[in-house]
């Protein structure tokens, strides 16, 4: 792939040096998809602490993103990615709620559960892509608390995997208390690490040949 003298990733310029490390990635800005997001590509979805439990006791005057995420887990399937989904003490907070899980078992045989017990998910969700050779080009990130849940997972990816991308989905992720403030965060973050993207889901339809 030819390189610009700069590209734009997260919302960031990138150096030459920068370019160099990533000369193999495609431009991860908000609207624009990398190339490890096609059929067969090198990505894997991961779906953070979608569980009855949190989804019963939201709070706030935002709603869950169950359909939305349930919109990314089907689009995952039809490109044939991986698929994790992460529960946070399942044993005590309950697991992956039905209207997800009923979608993959039984029916996608590239998906994995993983229960973990601190915010970030990243140590289990990695183990799970290694065991099961799922892609780790690029991370899609979906599910709820977006800034402590979501976020330390993603940036806990980025650190371990200093080759790997990670893209939030800016429709299947939230929570349930100052929605504004914590995407002020979220992005605060984007803008400090450019392997970082908060994007939305209309990237998928130009992949498809939708748009």
């Amino acid at each position: 792939m030819k390189l610009m003298d700069r590209a734009t990733v997260g919302g960031a310029a990138l150096s030459h040096r920068a370019l160099r490390r990533t000369e193999y990635w495609h431009d991860l800005s908000s609207s624009v998809a990398s190339s490890h997001e096609v059929i067969g590509g090198d990505t894997t979805l991961v779906v953070v602490d979608m569980q009855q439990r949190f989804l019963n006791n939201w709070e706030g005057p935002s709603t869950p993103p169950v359909d939305e995420v349930i919109r990314q887990v089907k689009h995952a399937m039809k490109m044939g990615w991986g698929i994790v989904l992460l529960e946070m003490k399942p044993w005590r907070l309950g697991e992956t709620i039905s209207p997800i899980v009923e979608l993959l078992e039984g029916k996608y045989d590239r998906f994995v559960r993983r229960s973990k017990q601190t915010p970030s998910g990243s140590k289990e969700l990695l183990e799970a892509c290694y065991e099961n050779g799922f892609g780790m080009g690029l991370f899609r990130i979906t599910g709820v608390f977006l800034d402590a849940c979501v976020l330390e997972t993603a940036l806990g990816v980025l650190e371990a995997e200093p080759a790997s991308l990670v893209r939030m989905m800016e429709e299947a992720c939230s929570t349930d208390i100052d929605v504004r403030g914590a995407w002020a965060w979220v992005l605060q973050r984007a803008r400090e690490n450019p392997r970082l993207a908060v994007s939305s889901e209309r990237i998928d339809s130009l992949v498809d040949g939708e748009g």
